[in-house]
C-alpha cells in the first residue's frame, strides 16, 4: 500500500497534536479523530478527488446550512464514526451532489451516527440532491443511527429529479422529532423518515435491523413518489407516532396525551406514490415453522378524513398525477407465487385521540387512465392488518370509522385494480403462518362504523379467498343512547367482486342497540348485478360466517359445505338474494355438514332455489318476511327448522312457486315472536300436487315436541287451499288460569302479551325459555313496576321519632335539657337495613344503605331547646323474587326539632322536608336475551311528629315512658322507562303514599361515673302501629302498545300490605364528658308479615 509520508518532524508534531486527516490510496481521506471542518470527495486530500472514510474513532462536527460531508465526484463515502451538524437550519449530514444532469459513480455507506439534533428546521440526514444520476448503492447498515430534530426535515432524501442507478439499502435507526414536542400545526410538522422522490433503478430494502420512528403531527415514515424498477422489501419496523411521551427529570413522571382532543396525530407510515415494478413485500414467516421476524408498519394517528398507515396512490406524488401506478409481481416469493403485494408482517393503525377515523391500508387511483394496479394475482396477506378506533362523545353519530383495508375510494370511475382480472386474482388472506388477519374494531361510548375490507365505487377486485380472519367489530357502552352502529366485514360498492371462497372466518359483530338499528354485515355484495359465487367451506376445510350476506340482482350462488360433525361450516346471519328476474336464478345450497341460520329473503317475483342435502341444516329465521322460492328441496337426512311469528305475511313461513319436497326431513319449529291469539301458520306451501312429504307423522312428532310451554299446537297437511297444498301448524296461547299465574303475573298477563307483539325478539325469548308454571310466574312478574313500598319504608325509617337518626339526637337532648348549655354541634353516621318478605303472594324487598346527619341546637332549660339538621342517605331497594328490580336512591332532608322539659314531663317535636333522587332499574333475562329498563324519578316527602312522656330519675337510673305520633306524606313522580325495548319499557303514573303512626314505649338508662367521663347504657322497647298502612297501588302502561281492546291502555297493580303493628326495641351506649359525647345506637323494628327494619348509628356531639 503506497502512502505519502510526511518527513518533517515539525509537521509530524502538529499532526499528532490535532485531528488525524490521513489521505490514503492516492488522494483518499481517512478521518480517525475529531475535526470541525466539512469535507468533500472532490477535494478529499491535496485538493484532489478521493474517497472519504470516517473511522469509528473519527468525527466531524460542524454548524453549517450545508452538508458536513459531500460526495461530489466519482468516489465513495463511508461513515463508521460520528457526523454532527446541530442547531442549524437546513443542515445536512451527508450529501450526494449530482449537479445539473451529471452522473456520479460511487457508493455511500453509513454504519455510524449522524446527529442533526437541536434547533433549526429543514434538515436532512442523508441527501441525494441535484438533477443527475448516481451510479452505485446507498447503504445504511446496523448500527447506523440518524437523529434529526426540527420541522420540515428528512432522515434520508432522494430528491425528486434524481436517479439512483443502484440499490437503496436501509438498516439501523432513524429517529426524528419536531421542533416543538407534541405541537399540532395545521400543516403538520413536515417530518419524513425516508423520502424516495427520485428514480431508483434497483431495489429498495429495509433490513431486519431497521427501526424508523418518526414523531409529530402529520409525520411520515417512508414516502416513495419516484419509480422503483426493482422490488420494495421491508423487513424492519417503520412507525409514525403522534404523541411523544417525555419524562420529567425531577419527578420521573411520564407524560400522557391530554384530554383536550387536540393531541398530535401521526401521518402515513408508508406512502407509495410511484410504481414498483418488482413488487412489494412486508416481510414475515411463510409458515408456522419459519423463524423470520415480523416486519411492522405502524401508525399512531387518526383524522377526520382518511390517513392510513400504508397508502398506495399516485396522488402522493402529485395532486394531479400524469402517470398510472403499477406494482409488479414480486418474483422472489416461491411459497405463494404470482402476487404483487405481500404482507407477511404487521400493518396497524390506531389514533391518539378518540372520535377520529382510523385506516390501516388504503389503495386508490386517480382516474381510469391514471390508475393504480396491483398486478398478477393481486394482494396476498398472511400477516396482520388491523385498524382500531375509539369514541367518546355520546350520541348517534356514525362519523367515526375504523377501516382495515380500503380500495378504490376516489369518486372517479374504475381506477384501482387489485390483480390482473383473471380468475382467482384479487385478495388472498391466508392463515398459513398462523396469522392472516384483516380486522377493524370500533369501541367507545358512541356509534360509528367498522369495515374489514371496503371496496369503493372506483375499485376493482374480482375475488377474495380467505382462510384466515376477516372481521369488523363495533361496540358501544351506551346502547340505549346510540342510534346507529355498523360492522361490515366485506363491503363491495364497485360491483366487481364476483367470487368469495372462505375456509376461515368472516365475522361482523356489534353491540345490540336499544332501537335495534345495529348492522352486522359479513358481506355486502348488493352492487353486483352479474352474479356472485360465494363458497363457505369445502369437503376438507370448514368455514365460518357471522353476519348478514347481501347479494345484488344477478344470479348468485351460496354453497355451504362442512367436513364432519365436528367440523361444521356455518353461516349465522340474514341472507338477501336481491331481485333476480332473469338468468338461472339464485341458489342456496346447504351441503353435508353445513348449517345456515338466518332470514332468507328473495323478492317474491325473483328466482331462488333452495337445496338442503343429507346432514345439512337450514334454520330459517324469517319473522317478518316469507321465504319465497322457486323450488325448495330438503333431502332425506337433512334438517329444516322453520320460524313462525305473528308478524309473518299471511302467517306463511315458506312459499314455493314450483315444487317443495320434504324427504324424511328432520323438521323443527322455532318462534320469532309471541303468539297472542289462536291461529294457523303455514310452514310450507306449494301449488296443489307439488308439495311432496314422505313422512307426515315424522314431522308431526318433531314439531309436536317443540311447541312452547305457553302454547298448545298440532300439525296437519291441508290439500288445495286456494290452489296450494299446505303443511300447517295450529297454535293457541294458554290462559293465565291454565298457567296458574297469581299476583303481579296475573295482573300484567294480557298487557304483557300485547306488548310482546311489538317486540318480536322478546316475544320469541319468552316463548322459547319459559318451560314451567314457575318460570311463567317469574317472567310475567318481572314486567310489573316496583310496587313493594320500599321508598315509603325508607322514608318512615328516616323520619320516625322512635327509630330515626334525628329522634336519636332528641332522646339525648331531653336527658340534659334541664342543664345550662351553649350551642351544640353534632353529627351521626348511620346504616340501615330493611327486609320485607312481602305478603298475599306478592314479593317484598330488601333495602341497604348508609347516611349521615349534621346538626346544631341551642336554647336554655326554661324556654327549651331548638335545632336543625341535614340528613343525607343513599341506599338501594332490591325487589324480592320473582320480581326483579332495583331502585338506587339518594335522599336529602332538612329537619327542624324542639325539646322542652318541665317538672318530669317533656315534649319533643320535629318536622322534615326531603327530596329524593331515585334511579330505577328492572331486569329480565330469558336465555341469551337480557333486558334492562331504566328510569329516573324524584320523590318529595314531608313529615311531622311529636313525642311526650315523663322522666323518672332514681339516682343514676332514668326511666322514660313515652308516646308519640308521626305523620308522613311521600310523592313519587311518574316516569317512562328506556332501554328495555317496546315490549318491556313502562310508563308509570305518579304515586302518593302516606302514613300515620302511634307509638308507646319506655326506655331505661343508667349513668355510670367513671371519673373523667360517664358511661351511659340505655335500652328501649315499645310498640308502633300504623293507622294508614295501605298497599301501594300503581297505574302503568306499555307506551309501545297502541289501539284499544283487551291488553291495551293502563293497568293497575297492588303491592303487598305494609306492616301495621310493629315491635320496637333498641339499645345504645354513650361515653359523655362535659364537652363531648360519643355514642352508638341500634334500633330494631319487627313488623307483621315478617318485615324487619334495623338501624345502627354512631353519634358525635360537641359543645361550643
Amino acid at each position: 500500500m503506497n502512502k505519502r509520508v510526511l518527513l518533517l518532524s515539525a509537521a509530524s508534531a502538529a499532526l499528532l497534536s490535532g485531528p488525524v486527516l490521513l489521505p490514503v490510496h492516492a488522494d483518499n481521506l481517512d478521518i480517525t479523530s475529531a475535526t470541525k471542518e466539512a469535507v468533500k470527495t472532490s477535494a478529499a486530500a491535496n485538493s484532489s478527488a478521493g474517497d472519504i472514510t470516517i473511522e469509528t474513532t473519527g468525527s466531524i462536527t460542524v454548524k453549517a446550512a450545508s452538508p458536513a460531508v459531500t460526495l461530489d465526484s466519482n468516489n465513495k463515502v463511508s461513515n463508521l464514526g460520528t457526523i454532527s451538524n446541530q442547531d442549524t437550519a437546513n443542515a445536512v449530514g451527508i450529501g450526494i451532489d449530482t449537479g445539473t444532469a451529471l452522473t456520479r459513480t460511487g457508493t455511500l455507506s453509513n454504519t455510524g451516527t449522524i446527529d442533526l439534533s437541536g434547533t433549526g428546521t429543514g434538515k436532512t440526514g442523508i441527501q441525494l440532491g441535484g438533477t443527475g444520476n448516481f451510479v452505485g448503492n446507498i447503504t445504511l447498515a446496523t448500527p447506523s443511527s440518524i437523529s434529526v430534530t426540527g420541522d420540515s426535515s428528512y432522515g434520508v432524501s432522494l430528491v425528486s429529479g434524481t436517479t439512483l442507478t443502484g440499490n437503496l439499502n436501509v438498516g439501523g435507526a432513524i429517529s426524528m422529532t419536531p421542533t416543538t414536542v407534541n405541537e399540532t400545526p395545521s400543516s403538520g410538522t413536515g417530518l419524513v423518515g425516508v423520502f424516495i422522490g427520485g428514480h431508483v433503478t434497483g431495489n429498495v430494502a429495509f433490513d431486519s435491523s431497521t427501526a424508523i420512528g418518526i414523531y409529530g403531527h402529520g409525520s411520515r415514515g417512508v414516502l416513495q413518489t419516484g419509480a422503483v424498477d426493482g422490488s420494495f422489501v421491508n423487513s424492519g419496523s417503520i412507525s409514525t407516532i403522534g404523541f411523544q411521551s417525555t419524562t420529567n427529570r425531577s419527578t420521573g413522571l411520564i407524560s400522557t396525551p391530554a384530554n383536550s382532543n387536540n393531541n398530535p396525530e401521526a401521518g402515513t407510515a408508508l406512502g407509495i406514490g410511484g410504481s414498483i415494478l418488482g413488487g412489494f413485500l412486508n416481510n414475515g414467516p411463510v409458515n408456522s415453522s419459519d423463524s423470520t421476524a415480523l416486519a411492522a408498519i405502524t401508525m399512531s394517528g387518526g383524522s377526520s378524513g382518511l390517513v392510513p398507515a400504508l397508502r398506495i396512490s399516485p396522488t402522493l406524488a402529485s395532486s394531479a398525477p400524469t402517470a398510472p401506478l403499477t406494482i409488479g409481481v414480486y418474483a422472489p416469493d416461491t411459497a405463494d407465487p404470482g402476487f404483487s403485494f405481500y404482507n407477511r408482517g404487521s400493518i396497524a393503525a390506531t389514533s391518539v385521540d378518540p372520535d377520529l377515523n382510523v385506516n390501516a391500508v388504503e389503495i386508490d387511483g386517480y382516474s381510469p387512465t391514471i390508475y393504480t394496479r396491483l398486478d398478477g394475482l393481486g394482494l396476498f396477506n398472511a400477516g396482520n392488518i388491523t385498524a382500531a378506533a375509539t369514541t367518546t362523545d355520546k350520541g348517534g353519530s356514525t362519523a367515526t370509522t375504523a377501516t382495515a383495508m380500503a380500495i378504490g375510494t376516489s369518486a372517479s370511475a374504475a381506477d384501482t385494480f387489485i390483480g390482473n382480472g383473471s380468475a382467482g386474482s384479487g385478495i388472498v388472506n391466508s392463515k398459513e403462518s398462523g396469522r392472516g388477519q384483516i380486522s377493524a374494531t370500533l369501541s367507545g361510548t358512541r356509534g360509528g362504523s367498522a369495515y374489514g375490507i371496503a371496496i369503493g365505487t372506483s375499485g376493482s377486485v374480482n375475488s377474495i379467498i380467505n382462510s384466515g380472519i376477516i372481521s369488523a367489530s363495533a361496540a358501544t357502552t351506551n346502547p340505549s343512547e346510540v342510534t346507529a352502529l355498523n360492522a361490515i366485514a366485506i363491503q363491495d360498492l364497485s360491483g366487481t367482486l364476483s367470487n368469495i371462497t372462505n375456509t376461515g372466518s368472516i365475522l361482523a359483530t356489534a353491540t345490540t342497540l336499544g332501537n335495534g338499528a345495529q348492522r352486522t354485515v359479513a358481506a355486502n355484495l348488493s352492487a353486483n348485478t352479474s352474479g356472485v359465487t360465494f363458497i363457505n367451506g369445502t369437503a376438507t376445510t370448514a368455514g365460518t360466517v357471522a353476519g348478514d350476506i347481501l347479494f345484488g340482482d344477478g344470479s348468485d350462488t351460496l354453497t355451504v359445505t362442512g367436513v364432519s360433525p365436528s367440523q361444521i361450516s356455518t353461516i349465522t346471519g340474514n341472507i338477501n338474494f336481491g331481485d333476480t328476474l332473469s338468468g338461472s336464478g339464485d341458489l342456496l345450497h346447504v351441503a353435508s355438514f353445513g348449517t345456515v341460520s338466518g332470514s332468507i329473503v328473495e323478492d317474491p317475483s325473483g328466482i331462488l332455489d333452495v337445496r338442503v342435502d343429507n346432514r345439512g341444516v337450514l334454520n330459517t329465521r324469517n319473522a317478518t318476511t316469507t321465504l319465497s322460492a322457486r323450488n325448495f328441496d330438503v333431502a332425506a337426512g337433512g334438517a329444516l327448522n322453520v320460524t313462525v311469528a305473528s308478524t309473518l305475511p299471511n302467517n306463511t313461513a315458506i312459499h314455493a312457486s314450483g315444487e317443495a319436497t320434504l324427504d324424511a326431513t328432520n323438521f323443527g319449529v322455532s318462534y320469532g315472536s309471541y303468539i297472542p291469539e289462536a291461529g294457523r301458520f303455514v310452514l310450507v306451501e306449494a301449488p296443489t300436487g307439488n308439495l311432496n312429504i314422505s313422512s307426515l307423522s315424522q314431522i308431526q312428532t318433531n314439531v309436536g315436541g317443540t311447541v312452547p310451554f305457553l302454547l298448545t299446537g298440532d300439525v296437519e297437511l291441508l290439500a288445495n287451499q286456494s290452489g296450494f297444498d299446505q303443511l300447517v301448524l295450529n297454535l293457541a296461547p294458554k290462559s293465565a288460569d291454565v298457567l296458574g299465574l297469581t299476583g303481579y303475573a296475573a295482573s300484567t298477563f294480557p298487557y304483557v302479551n300485547m306488548a310482546l307483539q311489538t317486540d318480536p325478539a322478546l316475544g320469541s325469548a319468552i316463548l322459547n325459555n319459559v318451560t314451567s308454571n314457575e318460570a311463567a310466574q317469574a317472567a310475567y312478574s318481572a314486567f310489573a313496576p316496583d310496587a313493594s313500598g320500599g321508598a315509603r319504608a325508607v322514608a318512615i325509617s328516616l323520619t320516625d321519632q322512635a327509630t330515626g337518626p334525628v329522634g336519636a339526637r332528641q332522646r339525648v337532648l331531653r336527658l340534659y335539657s334541664k342543664q345550662p348549655g351553649e350551642t351544640t354541634l353534632w353529627g351521626q353516621e348511620f346504616a340501615q337495613y330493611i327486609n320485607d318478605k312481602g305478603n298475599n303472594g306478592l314479593p317484598g324487598f330488601k333495602d341497604q344503605g348508609f347516611g349521615f346527619v349534621l346538626g346544631a341546637d341551642g336554647g336554655d332549660p326554661f324556654d327549651g331547646w331548638y335545632g336543625g339538621a341535614f340528613t343525607f342517605f343513599t341506599g338501594n331497594i332490591n325487589a324480592r323474587e320473582p320480581a326483579s328490580s332495583r331502585a338506587d336512591a339518594q335522599w336529602y332532608m332538612l329537619t327542624g326539632y324542639t325539646d322542652w322539659r318541665g317538672k318530669g314531663l317533656f315534649l319533643d317535636t320535629q318536622a322534615s322536608i326531603g327530596y329524593g333522587d331515585i334511579s330505577g332499574h328492572r331486569f329480565l333475562t330469558l336465555g341469551n336475551v337480557t333486558r334492562q329498563a331504566d328510569a329516573k324519578r324524584s320523590g318529595l316527602l314531608g313529615a311531622i311528629g311529636a313525642t311526650t312522656g315523663a322522666m323518672f330519675v332514681y339516682g343514676a337510673t332514668t326511666i322514660t315512658p313515652q308516646v308519640s305520633v308521626d305523620g308522613l306524606l311521600l310523592r313519587e313522580e311518574g316516569y317512562t322507562e328506556t332501554g328495555g325495548g317496546t315490549g318491556f319499557d313502562l310508563a308509570v303514573n305518579p304515586h302518593l303514599s302516606s302514613s300515620l303512626r302511634g307509638y308507646f314505649g319506655t326506655s331505661i338508662r343508667q349513668d355510670i361515673n367513671l371519673g373523667s367521663f360517664y358511661l351511659q347504657p340505655e335500652a328501649r322497647v315499645g310498640y308502633r302501629y300504623d293507622f294508614v298502612a295501605n298497599a301501594m297501588k300503581l297505574t302503568a302502561s306499555f307506551p309501545g302498545v297502541t289501539g284499544t281492546g283487551a291488553g291495551t291502555g293502563d293497568f293497575t297493580i297492588v303491592g303487598p300490605d305494609p306492616a301495621r303493628g310493629n315491635l320496637v326495641a333498641g339499645a345504645s351506649l354513650a361515653a359523655t364528658t362535659g364537652t363531648w359525647s360519643l355514642g352508638i345506637n341500634y334500633d330494631l323494628v319487627s313488623g307483621s308479615h315478617g318485615a324487619m327494619t334495623q338501624v345502627g348509628t354512631v353519634t358525635l356531639v360537641g359543645r361550643i
